[in-house]
């Protein structure tokens, strides 16, 4: 009982803090595989990105994770995509963080499409929810646009702009962060990738990622990633047999206790 009255008097600090550490809240993805290399946001498999368009086929993977390890503040994720030889990606997620106190959740639809060889442009509906006890649920919602750029054979350039709706909605009292995200992804080959990434929200300092993939056996990758600003560091390990994925992630942080993410995925490729 004590330890769960602890982990949710911790929770409450988190978001009486919120101001001061909001670059560890940003409406991220619990997916290991997007948090091992560093939380680069925009672009790779399981990318919040709705332009960045990955192998043809079915995709499913569900996340878990209890946040900076309490029980109490579980956060979970499903995200269903399908990619067409045609070139159009069809995505959706679902989002859940809190406890018995607070909770947030996120339904997001997304819509890509392969215009040329070279370009790639997609959008996001999102909706969030927000649920505090004793208070009735409120929603808002608000709508994302991605970009993604072949600019050689081994690298990629994407840009998302997270919330861009807010800009014409603020007035109105909303408080969703506007995001911007650039990244460039550099294949040298086909047993490994490098990421580097740039966010920015409206009301803090840019923040640099880095992350790579590495392929280390046929069934196996390991992923690591580092953020600057605030300073952290990630790292991981994604398991790949006939369809089944299994992945893990370790993300610390430098003013709370570490966290670890766990993932499951199946796919038709």
């Amino acid at each position: 009982m004590f330890r769960g009255f602890k982990s949710i008097l911790i929770f409450l600090l988190l978001l009486a803090l919120k101001g001061m550490v909001s670059p560890a809240f940003e409406l991220q993805s619990f997916s290991p595989e997007i948090i091992g290399i560093g939380g680069v946001t925009s672009a790779g498999s399981m990318s919040l990105n709705p332009s960045y368009v990955t192998d043809v086929g079915f995709d499913f993977s569900a996340s878990y994770v209890n946040l900076y390890g309490l029980k109490d503040i579980q956060g979970k994720e499903i995200i269903a995509s399908y990619a067409s030889k045609k070139g159009y990606l069809f995505r959706m997620r679902v989002g859940y963080l809190g406890n018995s106190l607070y909770r947030e959740y996120s339904y997001n639809c997304e819509y890509g499409y392969r215009y040329s060889d070279i370009f790639w442009a997609g959008a996001s509906l999102n909706l969030y929810g927000l649920w505090i006890k004793g208070y009735p649920m409120c929603f808002r919602a608000s709508i994302d646009m991605g970009f993604t750029f072949s600019l050689t054979e081994k690298l990629i350039s994407a840009i998302l702009f997270r919330n861009f709706s807010e800009a014409f909605t603020r007035k109105a009292g909303s408080n969703i962060p506007e995001e911007f995200y650039c990244s460039f992804v550099y294949s040298p080959r086909d047993t490994g990738k490098l990421f580097l990434e740039v966010y920015k929200d409206v009301y803090f300092p840019f923040s640099l990622r880095l992350g790579t993939k590495v392929k280390l056996i046929k069934f196996l990758f390991l992923v690591a990633g580092y953020q600057l600003n605030p300073d952290r560091f990630s790292i991981g390990s994604i398991i790949k047999w006939r369809g089944i994925r299994v992945s893990f992630a370790y993300f610390n942080h430098s003013i709370l206790p570490g966290t670890l993410y766990y993932g499951f995925g199946c796919c038709s490729r």
